[in-house]
């Protein structure tokens, strides 16, 4: 007795639907929080920019406060000099400088921490991409026992079209008898039973089904499971699936 080794992919349990919906509202779960994340940094982004906007026209005016401090401070020392007195330090100068200067670092540091959250924004984006297919993948997968059935009706059904046309083949054969050459000499008295659908025989053995890929993607059944997905992103629990 020949014992027959069951290949991995016989005796691979198929997923059970509860877990593969499981798995789904896992990762549509995760694309929900991932997009959030990503809206708060955008969020964020949108008020960098404007205190950016707001700091640099602070910065302008602080310089023009500079500007107007230096001109004044030098109003004074050439009053001074003219009249052979001490020179003196303008405190107003320093601090309108000291301002400036204040200012322009609080501008760097926003433009420092708008580069940080467009960097991180381009990771987010990534993680979407990432999450979205994660779900994509999901819903596919729901699809397994499905599909595992799909499977196993055509190949049981190539192995009945293998089973017909042989059998059809051999009822035509019977019409003549072997030549020596490898052909048949077909007899009519032989071929009489089956003259009427003869021409049926034919075109049912040379049957030629070849795999068209418009032909499936224009399938009616194809839209079917397409709104079954797009469903399913939406509700993962009441989708009804395919037997």
């Amino acid at each position: 007795m020949t014992l027959k080794l069951a290949s991995a992919q016989e005796t691979r349990e198929t997923p059970q639907p509860d877990s593969l919906r499981e798995s789904l509202r896992t990762a549509i779960a995760d694309l929900a929080e991932v997009r959030r994340a990503q809206e708060r940094n955008q969020a964020a982004i949108a008020r960098a920019s404007d205190l950016i906007t707001d700091l640099e026209a602070k910065l302008t005016k602080a310089a023009e406060l500079v500007g107007r401090a230096r001109e004044n401070q030098g109003r004074r020392v050439a009053a001074a000099l003219s009249k052979d007195h001490q020179v003196s330090a303008s405190p107003g100068t320093k601090a309108a400088r000291a301002n400036e200067l204040a200012v322009e670092d609080e501008l760097e540091s926003a433009r420092a921490a708008l580069q940080q959250l467009e960097a991180a924004n381009i990771e987010l984006e990534q993680k979407v991409q990432r999450s979205s297919l994660a779900v994509e993948a999901a819903v596919t997968a729901c699809f397994i026992p499905y599909a595992e059935r799909l499977v196993r009706e055509l190949e049981e059904a190539k192995r009945g079209l293998a089973e017909r046309q042989a059998a059809l083949f051999y009822l035509r054969s019977r019409r003549g008898v072997p030549r020596g050459n490898g052909g048949r000499e077909i007899i009519p008295a032989l071929a009489a039973p089956l003259q009427e659908i003869e021409s049926r025989i034919t075109r049912a053995i040379e049957i030629d089904i070849p795999f068209n890929a418009i032909a499936c993607e224009q399938h009616p059944i194809a839209r079917e499971l397409a709104a079954i997905c797009s469903r399913l992103r939406d509700d993962p629990d009441n989708t009804a699936l395919p037997d």
